[in-house]
Parts: C-alpha cells; structure tokens; sequence
C-alpha cells in the first residue's frame, strides 16, 4: 500500500494475547454478527502497542534519570539528615539526635541574619550592575557611527583573551 508520495505505509496487524496475528474479519461475518472476543483481542493489542510505544522513552532516559537523581537526591537527603544530628566529632554527642535545633539556632542568630542580608546584598548589587552596566555598553556599541569595528574589539578583546588564555594555560599544565 502507498501514499500519496509513494512512500510504503507500514500496516501493524493486530495481536492476541499471546502474540499472535489476528486475521482480519471480512466484511460479511462483520456485517453478521460482531464479536466481542475479536473486539476485545484488537483493543488488547492496540494498547500493547501503545504501550510499547509510550515505554520506550522512559526505557531510554530511564537511566540517565536515575543517576542524575542519585547524584543529586544522595548528597541533599545526607545533608538534611546530618543537619538533624549533633555532628562535632571530639564530642561524645557526635551522631546525638537534636532535630530542629540546628535551625532554630541559625533563624535566631542575629550575626548570622546580618551575613545573610550582606550576601543577598552584595549578590543583587553586583548582578544589577551587571546587568545594567552590559545594556550600556551594548546599547553604546551599537549606536557608535565612528570608530565601531574598533571599539568592539576595545570591549571583546578581554572577554575573547580570557578564553584563549585558559585554553593556553591547560595545554601548558
């Protein structure tokens, strides 16, 4: 059988339970009296299809999936879990149940709310002017009539070099 394009077009035949071909039913013993035992046996082989079809990308990624969540789950679940217990080794607490008390602890640290509020501010900080520092020069390189091909390499040279001075430096080691 053929498209229009003169491809082959691939007809699946329908399965039983067991694997085996069903024939198909011609129109008059159709027409007569259908069959639920035939109805049943292409609807069963229809999802199989389906299935197998559905299953092969979990069957694939699968693998890669499990990895990268044990990669990531393992180190994370650890954490929590020595985060809940007292973990100074010379102390004879060492593995001692404390629960939240870690975190209590750090919520109420006034030198530690402090820290945190100078990290979150230094990080905004240096994004935001980052990014508004990059528009700037980008908006300024753009509209630069004289001198443009020469500016731009003024700005990239440093961000090209850094590169190329890495690779340099790992070809050395």
């Amino acid at each position: 059988m053929s498209n229009q394009q003169g491809e082959a077009k691939t007809v699946l035949a329908p399965l039983g339970p067991r694997g085996e071909v069903i024939p198909p039913a011609s129109s008059e013993e159709t027409a007569r009296k259908p069959s639920k035992v035939a109805a049943a046996q292409l609807a069963h082989a229809a999802l199989d299809h389906l299935r197998s079809e559905r299953a092969l990308p979990y069957f694939l990624a699968g693998p890669a999936v499990l990895i990268v969540l044990f990669v990531i789950g393992y180190p994370l679940v650890s954490n929590v879990w020595n985060s809940l217990h007292y973990g100074h080794l010379p102390s004879p607490r060492v593995n001692e149940w404390v629960g939240l008390e870690h975190y209590i602890t750090a919520a109420t640290d006034p030198e530690l709310r402090r820290a945190a509020l100078n990290s979150i501010t230094i990080s905004g900080g240096t994004a935001l002017f980052s990014v508004v520092t990059g528009f700037a020069w980008a908006i300024a390189l753009n509209q630069a009539r004289r001198f443009k091909a020469g500016l731009q390499v003024l700005v990239l040279t440093p961000w090209v070099l850094s590169g190329v001075m890495v690779a340099r430096l790992w070809l050395w080691l």
